[in-house]
């Protein structure tokens, strides 16, 4: 994004990284810059790997594409675009660069500063926001080929669709509020009808995988947390 920056020396280490390691794509952590405040967000360490030699970087990997370095080649040869006309276009196209890397790196160090401003694209919620369901459904159908990712790709696809459920609670209209939580879990219920056993929220505590996993208490959770706002 045009706001986001990097550290002066941020090209040239992720470069060098890529280079010493002759990877495809290379990871780091990154900060998120609020303009209040700036925080560190550590991504999951891994070990430099491809995604069939570790289907868990499926879930390892952040789906935003800024705190990344990309061989040019991996783009061009394997015709790796941004899906235009969507909002959450960033997430298919990790998704591609991931599938077809043939070597991923991690780099333990903050190299990019992710700028968040109220009202933004990421904190606004309007009638867009059912993009997401249809750029879910686009992952699912390029990644159900893989067997061998079937579990990490229902437990990724869990974590997208409740992450946005919940984040219902700063939608101001009830009417898209109500209507965006009854698609997603009728989208979970047709395509991963045992995602309550997934790992995902066998990860939460007690009380947010209760809010998590339940349409109903998510619409009281999300009215509540407007109501007090």
């Amino acid at each position: 994004d045009s706001d986001d920056y990097l550290p002066s020396d941020s090209c040239e280490k992720l470069y060098n990284v890529a280079s010493k390691n002759n990877a495809d794509m290379v990871v780091s952590d990154y900060y998120v810059d609020n303009s209040s405040n700036i925080k560190y967000f550590k991504t999951d360490s891994f070990k430099a790997s491809s995604l069939k030699e570790n289907p868990n970087l499926l879930l390892n990997i952040n789906l935003g594409p800024c705190n990344k370095i990309y061989r040019r080649e991996l783009i061009v040869d394997n015709d790796i675009y941004f899906i235009e006309n969507y909002k959450y276009e960033d997430a298919p196209f990790v998704i591609m660069c991931i599938e077809y890397s043939n070597k991923i790196v991690k780099v333990n160090e903050a190299l990019t500063y992710y700028v968040v401003h109220p009202g933004s694209e990421t904190t606004n919620r309007d009638k867009k926001i059912f993009d997401i369901l249809e750029i879910v459904e686009i992952i699912r159908k390029r990644l159900l080929k893989y067997d061998y990712l079937k579990e990490q790709l229902n437990c990724l696809i869990v974590g997208i669709i409740t992450n946005y459920t919940v984040q219902q609670r700063y939608q101001k209209d009830k009417s898209i509020r109500n209507s965006f939580i009854d698609k997603s879990f009728d989208y979970l219920e047709k395509n991963i009808p045992d995602y309550k056993n997934k790992k995902y929220y066998k990860n939460r505590s007690f009380f947010r995988r209760k809010i998590e996993s339940s349409r109903t208490i998510t619409k009281l959770y999300c009215s509540l947390v407007r109501w007090y706002r």
